[in-house]
């Protein structure tokens, strides 16, 4: 209950929520990066204000850092634009120039006789446990304005993030969104540099908005999930510092969102194995039963063989018109007449209307490909049987359509066998 704690929390709160509600575009637009030029860019700034404040002014600080940040992007800009330098060497140069220049000021401003006292070092890591109702007060005055402004422009940043150039064709200003959307990006950056430092701060604008994305593909429910990842690691580092003594609040923050962007990561890696594994097991059921319904078809159906379902031998039971259903076939055919394509009477097994219809397409689409490779490719006949066989089980109704139409309704296949159509 002590108000320091709910301050700490409060401000933490508002600056993960705001970051990570503009860190989203950013984000989608694949500058995340940016963030971390900008958050490291500020440094020289807050030195500067701190220099023209002669004191530790919050306000001078922030502003001191918007200047800052603000240019480093225009830097950045001008380098891409006037030069051969492309976007990540340009934010390299930028963000060790301005961070060193930023430790040069911070180093001079402590042999001046008032430095000692200044405290700014904690802007390189942060120090949310220093934060007091002022404070509070200011962050919430520039989150709020955040949010709004992202709120009412949230379309708008969507259409320019997901495709500059259909926002440019109906007539969006997409050059002056871009630059609304990097002053919401410095300032969400400026209000987390006093709780995170320059040096996390960049965490604040990735690690939300990846969590949302590596949860969800909607762009609705990443920013849910990019909020609430933001709040949580928000409060999860308050109260870890708050309990380990001399624990830095900023760090635990990120590392927060870092173990759980380390937990999705293996829940997607484990359950993506598992679901691969059912798959793999749902395909050879599918195989095993349409090679039993093509077995089945071939011997009732095209050579009038019957098939039986048990028998002491199979020997040479062709040649009496009569076949034993093989061991490893057994409980396929047991799960066909389970399911309704075949039934057994006095032992014999018969395809039901259902069976009969599956069975033909699985040998149709088996001869429609011989014929397309022997047609179209120019195979020899002796090489179609292999591929037409893994072919069968994979080929999708509309691909079937096409392949009838190009090869006008073939009633023969390359070995001279019927190609069964039924009723289509």
């Amino acid at each position: 209950m002590e108000p320091n704690f709910w301050w700490v929390i409060a401000g933490c709160v508002l600056l993960s929520v705001a970051s990570a509600r503009v860190g989203l575009y950013y984000f989608l637009q694949k500058k995340s990066l940016s963030g971390d030029v900008i958050s490291h860019a500020l440094l020289p700034g807050v030195v500067f204000g701190y220099l023209l404040a002669g004191e530790k002014n919050v306000f001078a600080l922030l502003a001191g850092a918007f200047v800052s940040g603000l240019i480093s992007v225009l830097v950045m800009e001008r380098i891409q634009h006037f030069t051969f330098i492309k976007s990540d060497a340009s934010m390299a140069i930028v963000l060790s120039t301005f961070y060193g220049v930023g430790i040069v000021l911070l180093t001079y401003t402590y042999r001046l006789p008032f430095g000692n006292q200044a405290g700014l070092d904690t802007f390189l890591f942060g120090k949310a446990a220093s934060l007091t109702l002022d404070d509070v007060t200011v962050y919430a005055i520039l989150a709020i304005a955040i949010l709004i402004l992202v709120q009412v422009f949230e379309r708008p940043f969507l259409i320019m993030s997901f495709d500059p150039l259909y926002a440019d064709s109906v007539g969006l200003k997409v050059r002056l969104l871009r630059q609304l959307l990097t002053f919401l990006i410095i300032s969400a950056v400026v209000l987390g540099v006093q709780a995170v430092g320059v040096v996390l701060m960049s965490a604040f604008i990735i690690l939300p908005s990846m969590i949302g994305r590596l949860l969800s593909s909607d762009i609705r429910r990443i920013r849910i999930l990019s909020l609430l990842s933001g709040i949580f690691m928000a409060i999860c580092g308050s109260f870890i510092s708050y309990y380990q003594a001399k624990m830095p609040t900023g760090p635990v923050m990120v590392l927060a969102g870092g173990f759980m962007v380390l937990l999705i990561l293996l829940w997607r890696s484990v359950s993506y194995s598992v679901f691969k594994t059912i798959q793999e097991l749902k395909y050879r059921q599918k195989i095993k039963r349409e090679d039993a319904l093509k077995f089945l078809y071939k011997t009732i159906v095209e050579e009038s063989i019957r098939v039986k379902t048990d028998g002491k031998s199979q020997g040479d039971f062709r040649k009496s018109g009569s076949e034993i259903i093989s061991a490893n076939q057994k409980k396929t055919v047991r799960k066909l007449i389970k399911d309704g394509y075949a039934e057994v009477h006095d032992g014999i097994v018969s395809l039901t209307d259902k069976g009969k219809t599956e069975a033909e397409r699985i040998v149709r689409l088996h001869r429609l490909w011989e014929v397309y490779q022997a047609t179209r490719l120019r195979k020899d006949k002796d090489l179609l049987h292999k591929s037409a066989d893994v072919m069968e089980h994979f080929i999708p109704p509309h691909i079937e359509k096409m392949l009838i139409a190009e090869l006008n309704k073939p009633a023969k296949d390359p070995h001279n066998k019927d190609i069964p159509y039924g009723r289509s």
